[in-house]
């Protein structure tokens, strides 16, 4: 059985893998990441994978672990959500 992230991007990114029925080259691709210099499945589906984050929060929603959504109390400007998405990934 293959272990579940904590990540909730790498979440989302798995499952679009496994929505577009990639999800066994996905989670091969993270396994060995020799492999992505051919394929790049991993680094392209989590690409997504933050984009899809980020035009969330645009729209005022965030991905919170344990949680479908949870919507910002109100709709925030895009300098915020920059700021937010980095404060996620441990940029800032």
């Amino acid at each position: 059985m293959t272990e579940q992230t904590t990540d909730p991007v790498e979440a989302l990114a798995e499952s679009w893998a496994s929505i577009d029925g990639k999800l066994e080259r996905f989670r091969a691709n993270k396994a060995d990441r020799s492999l992505d210099r051919t394929d790049g499945s991993y680094p392209g589906y989590m690409k997504d994978a933050r984009s899809l984050r980020e035009q969330l929060a645009l729209r005022g929603f965030v991905i919170v672990p344990g949680q479908m959504f949870k919507s910002f109390p109100e709709k925030p400007d895009a300098v915020n959500v920059r700021e937010f998405v980095e404060a996620l990934d441990g940029k800032r």
